[in-house]
């Protein structure tokens, strides 16, 4: 197979390399620019890319636009008097505009308007904003400082606050300041003035306007005949000398290191194994700019290209490879050089410093380790794994650097003699200030580089001190002149390098760049011990000592390993002899809560790489499931809430905080108040602030008005480290004679500032202190409050997660249980779940599983012997659907679906519509003696239908046998009913007999009687007669079509004789000709006229109404006979249509009887009520469809 390298991105990738290599500087590197780009085009052509593999030559372009593009040459002279024209332009606009402004008149002139002190101070911020540099300072008519804005330096010296514009250039050893005074006047007098200035370093890449290109600096060199002169027509009598140091850049590392940097990225997407040396080739490029940004993007380069890299690999060479690469990286950051390489552990959440970069290194290299799954729990673990190592790196880290013990270096500084400084103060006529000379120098000798105690002191030609660097306070009197010299001008003025003595020479953190309160800023605290164990000379007055019998073993062992106590906290140290003393260097191990806290926000910092390098899957089912319901019950309950309580926390922790830092602050305030103010007759100078300041414990300084007049350290306001003016939040306090003190910070520093009463004069004092909140390496509130809060929630998170699974598993196997159940299979072997409530869950599931069988095969036999019974059951069975389909019939029900599919579909309709259960006799065919007791009720079907089964027994005999038991019954009562008249009428013919035998002479009027009475008793035979045979001949039933209507029409007509009587009888037909019905006409009109007779014989004894009422009520025809008698008491209606009773007492008590005979006999249903004013009686009889009718 033939395989071509060339064109392809590995070739393009390792073409690109060649190109970066020759054009990035390495030591000895020094080709020409134009063989750099040969070399990289002839690469180029060997490789022949071609289309993506063209991608990795763009990482070569920046390289070689660093390379080509020469070096920014200094401006010419034009450019820089316009750059210097325009600056002052800019400052007299300013000092213009604020000595126009109403506020600041109303301040210096004095017109009598209410003024807040504060005022001026916030206009000048305001004007000032945007231009660091400067400073605008107000002056009052008396030449005092009442508002400054801008950079908190001192005014000036030399520098007369009042008088006519004027533009000044005020030269000091290490500084040139640029100063224009703008008066303030009113009325033709000088009311005040506005003073503008810019200071500046004599050497310095931008100042006063002029900017110098990279690679170049400016230095203005007043002593340099070749220096050249900038003027500006707006600042007369100003000359700026300037020349230029340095020299272009050739090569420019940033761009050599960002075309590195570009390539290995490409290099990730198409080979990450040959990303590596790219990564490699940027530190060498970068290595040299010191860039702690670019140098940690390159350790996340790095590991994204190890991870990458590692991904594509077998699972046992990625192993390999990560976990190699993790200790190579442990190993290199423990033992390598670099302070930003000592510390994984994020110093603060949102700030978490450089070494955060090896940590997001470290945890892309690990998302490359070979697992399944990278869940919730496996990032946690991941995650506790790297910030366990960051511990490790963190921890191990100082006893390296006490390892590595090295003594403070020895001070470079001149011989004493004569020390040539008219390089920066001129000749003898140069008007230059030396207050900050010694600042200068110290900075020209390295000294503020070193860790040793030492101070510079600069003599006037009074001998008075005008000029002072550094720090000896603590050591007392064990100092010593190290170097003197006199000085070239020769001007009477002498210098001074003074240093510690043993033990004090023996420390290494004495703190030259702060106060002394900063040293335990230091990464080594230093100790010396006498061999008794006693602390010799330290910085840190809270060290403990060590015990005799400890020390004279290290003392004699020449040194060792042992624990110290520092403000009551063990740290561990390496002590070594030095001659008769013990010099120990303690590493300033953080507390094991400071250790929890920056371990949590490490665990953040890797999860929130390992999303990068791992995004997690986003679930579908949200919260469908229970994990899903679970994580957002998880989220609601414990993030929220832990997120709102680090909240509160944060806020209340930052008010204690700050009360406490008050409190300290007042009670130091107070404590220094006191103790100057009662020394009494003390000269106000420098040397009496160092007093102050050693029993403070930081720096002091004291404000005549806004005049300095005494510094602990007078150098670190030259450096910009102290502020040279009073604070603006206290002045105006100050200025209106209040004696509160005020506690504030300023920067890092806690500052106690009031009024204090000094020789009889007030002033302003001030003390800076570093705040014991004020350490930046230790965790915030913030941080372990939300560190805890989110680590809290996670791990919440990961336990819901592993509940999840576990019960998800359980439940899962229930499902198969609940399948295997539904199916009907055995469910065999069940493994138990180790959740005690879900074993309860399976073994109840298993017990309804055995009953579950043994219904089955119960229910079973009962629908075999169900279906034997309906096979064989007389009664007919009929189950219809919704829409009245035919679902299941017996044998008997398929037969009367056959004969009478009309009757089971119109009942079925009747019933659905009413909605009800019901069971009643049905007459199917009218023409036939047939009876049927029809059952209806609702059921459920499967599939969540509704249905109706239907139940029809055929009970023509059971009817038949009825009726005959009721004529049986109808003739005993009969009998009864005759043999009663019979009596009454024996009883005459016997007593007429009687009196004809014993020749009565009232047999005449007695005959008359009997014959009367024979008369009663012989209608009452006759009544019983026809009652009897009314109910004999209703057997003889001859169904036709009947209209309800005029049965009543005909039944009021024969009754007219009503009307007569004093009644009133009224007929109500709701629709003529409608109402048909299926009877016997003669039985029908019987029965009406049965109903209207008995209301007659009701009304009989006074004048009342009868009302005769047809309507349809449906499928039902419906005649009403309501009378106005008084009704019928409610407990005797069970009787009203029983044989043998009269609601009158009079009569047989066989009318209503044969009306119900009458109204069943047609399929209808009589009943009676209690109407408004009498009795009801309702008779209802099914309708003929208006097919059938003759209408």
């Amino acid at each position: 197979m033939k395989f071509s390298f060339r064109g392809t991105p590995a070739a393009a990738i390792l073409g690109a390399m060649v190109a970066l290599a020759v054009a990035t500087p390495w030591p000895g590197n020094d080709l020409p620019s134009w063989a750099v780009v040969l070399i990289g085009l002839a690469a180029a052509m060997l490789v022949g890319p071609r289309g993506k593999a063209w991608w990795p030559w763009l990482a070569v372009v920046p390289a070689w636009v660093g390379l080509l593009v020469p070096a920014a040459p200094p401006p010419c002279a034009e450019v820089v008097s316009d750059q210097f024209e325009q600056r002052c332009r800019t400052m007299l606009g300013l000092a213009q505009s604020v000595a126009e402004d109403p506020l600041i008149g109303d301040l210096v002139i004095g017109t009598g308007a209410t003024l807040d002190p504060s005022q001026p101070f916030d206009l000048l911020a305001r004007v000032v904003a945007g231009r660091p540099a400067l400073t605008i300072y107000l002056a009052d008519e008396r030449g005092r400082l009442v508002a400054w804005g801008g950079r908190s330096l001192r005014f000036p010296e030399g520098l007369r606050p009042l008088g006519p514009r004027r533009w000044e250039l005020i030269r000091t050893a290490g500084t040139v300041t640029l100063a224009l005074r703008e008066p303030l006047l009113h009325e033709g007098r000088l009311a005040g003035s506005v003073i503008v200035t810019e200071r500046s370093s004599i050497a310095v890449r931008n100042a006063f306007g002029l900017k110098a290109p990279p690679g170049w600096m400016i230095r203005f060199a007043f002593w340099d005949p070749d220096a050249f002169v900038v003027e500006s027509d707006v600042a007369p009598g100003i000359e700026l000398p300037v020349t230029w140091e340095g020299q272009g850049i050739r090569r420019q590392p940033l761009s050599t290191g960002f075309g590195w940097a570009c390539l290995g990225l490409i290099s990730l997407l198409f080979h990450p194994a040959l990303a590596l040396p790219c990564v490699f080739g940027a530190f060498v490029a970068v290595a040299g700019t010191g860039s702690p940004v670019a140098l940690g993007l390159l350790v996340c380069l790095g590991g994204a290209a190890i991870g990458r890299w590692a991904s594509g690999l077998r699972p046992r060479s990625a192993r390999w490879v990560v976990g190699s690469s993790l200790v190579v990286v442990l190993v290199l950051c423990v033992f390598g050089v670099g302070g930003w390489t000592s510390d994984w552990l994020p110093e603060h959440l949102l700030q978490p410093g450089a070494g955060v970069a090896w940590l997001v290194a470290a945890a892309w290299v690990l998302a490359a380790w070979p697992v399944s799954g990278w869940g919730l729990e496996r990032r946690l673990a991941a995650a506790f794994v790297l910030a366990a190592m960051a511990v490790v790196v963190s921890a191990a880290r100082p006893a390296v650097e006490l390892l590595r013990w090295s003594m403070p270096p020895a001070f470079s500084v001149p011989e004493s003699g004569v020390l040539d400084l008219r390089s920066l103060v001129g000749e003898e006529d140069a008007v230059v200030l030396i207050s900050d000379l010694a600042s200068v120098l110290a900075q020209q000798w390295g000294l503020d580089d070193k860790s040793r105690g030492a101070e510079v002191l600069v003599f006037g030609p009074a001998g008075d001190v005008v000029s002072i660097w550094g720090e000896l306070g603590p050591a007392g009197e064990r100092v010593k002149v190290a170097r003197e010299w006199t000085t070239l001008p020769a001007d009477g003025t002498h210098i001074q390098l003074r240093t510690a003595e043993e033990p004090w020479s023996l420390l290494g953190d004495w703190p030259n760049r702060g106060g002394l309160d900063s040293s335990r800023e230091s990464p080594m605290w230093w100790v010396v011990l006498s061999r008794s164990g006693a602390v010799a000379a330290s910085l840190h007055s809270d060290v403990t000592p060590l015990g005799p019998a400890r020390a004279g073993a290290l003392y004699h062992s020449r040194g060792g390993w042992t624990w110290m106590e520092v403000g009551g906290v063990r740290h561990p140290a390496r002590v070594v002899r030095e001659r008769s003393w013990l010099v120990a260097r303690v590493a300033p191990l953080p507390s094991v809560a400071t250790w929890v806290v920056r371990g949590l926000l490490a665990v953040l910092w890797v999860l929130a790489a390992m999303v990068v390098a791992r995004p997690p899957g986003l679930l579908p089912e949200g919260t469908a499931t229970f994990g899903g319901r679970l994580r957002l019950l998880v989220a609601g309950a414990v993030i929220v809430p832990l997120a709102a309580l680090a909240l509160v926390l944060q806020i209340r922790i930052s008010g204690q905080e700050a009360e406490t830092e008050r409190s300290l602050g007042l009670e130091a305030f107070r404590t220094v108040r006191y103790t100057a103010e009662h020394l009494g007759g003390v000269d106000i100078n420098d040397d009496f602030a160092r007093w102050l300041a050693k029993g403070w414990g930081g720096e002091v300084l004291l404000f005549d008005g806004s005049n300095e007049v005494a510094a602990s350290r007078p150098d670190l306001m030259d450096l910009g480290r102290l502020p040279g003016l009073p604070l603006v939040d206290v002045f105006p306090q100050f200025l209106l004679g209040r004696e509160d003190v005020v506690v504030r910070r300023w920067g890092h520093e806690i500052v106690a500032a009031g009024a204090v009463t000094l020789n009889g004069r007030r002033m302003l004092l001030q003390l800076f202190k570093e705040g014991p909140y004020g350490d930046r390496d230790l965790p915030r509130a913030v941080d372990w409050l939300f560190g805890g809060a989110i680590v809290a929630a996670l791990l919440a998170l990961a336990l819901a997660g592993r509940i999840e699974r576990r019960l998800s598993h359980s439940l899962r196997d229930l499902v198969g249980v609940s399948r295997r159940l539904l199916d009907g299979e055995p469910l065999g072997a069940v493994a138990r779940p180790r959740e005690r409530d879900l074993a309860e869950v399976l073994e109840a599931v298993e017990t309804m599983s055995q009953a579950v069988q043994e219904r089955e095969a119960s229910l079973k036999d009962q629908e075999e012997m169900l279906r034997i019974t309906l096979a064989n059951l007389e009664p007919a069975v009929v189950v219809l659907d919704e829409e009245g389909r035919t679902i299941f019939a017996n044998p008997s029900g398929e037969r009367i679906l056959k004969d009478y599919p009309d009757v089971i579909a119109g009942r079925n309709a009747q019933k659905r519509a009413d909605g009800i259960s019901t069971l009643e006799i049905v007459r199917p065919d009218p023409g036939r003696d047939l009876s049927w007791r029809v059952g209806l009720a609702d059921v459920p079907l499967p599939g969540g239908r509704r249905g109706r089964v239907m139940v029809i027994e055929n009970i023509t005999e059971v009817v038949r046998a009825d009726r005959l038991e009721q004529l049986t019954h109808m003739a005993r009562i009969v009998a009864h009913e005759v043999k009663n008249p019979l009596t009454p009428i024996r009883l005459w013919v016997q007593e007429l007999q009687e009196s004809r035998r014993r020749e009565s002479e009232d047999l005449e009027s007695l005959v008359d009687q009997a014959a009367a009475e024979i008369l009663v008793q012989t209608g009452r035979l006759q009544e019983t007669a026809n009652a009897f045979s009314n109910l004999v001949a209703l057997e003889q039933w001859e169904p036709d079509l009947v209209d309800l209507g005029e049965v009543a029409t005909e039944a009021v007509g024969h009754l007219d004789v009503l009307h007569r009587r004093g009644g009133h009888l009224r007929l109500e037909i709701e629709d003529p000709r409608r109402c048909w019905i299926t009877a016997d006409a003669k039985w029908i009109r019987r029965a009406v006229d049965t109903v209207l007779l008995n209301s007659m014989t009701v009304i009989d004894h006074h004048s009342g109404e009868i009302i005769v009422r047809v309507r349809n009520e449906g499928s039902e025809c419906v005649l009403e006979v309501e009378d106005d008698g008084g009704g019928v008491e409610d407990e005797r209606f069970d009787d009203l249509f029983a044989p043998h009773f009269s609601a009158t007492g009079s009569g047989t008590g066989l009318g209503l009887a044969l009306v119900r005979q009458v109204v069943s006999r047609a399929h209808g249903v009589v009943d009676a009520v209690n109407g408004r004013k009498g009795l009801v009686v309702r008779m209802g009889f099914p309708g003929v469809s208006d097919g059938e009718s003759p209408g």
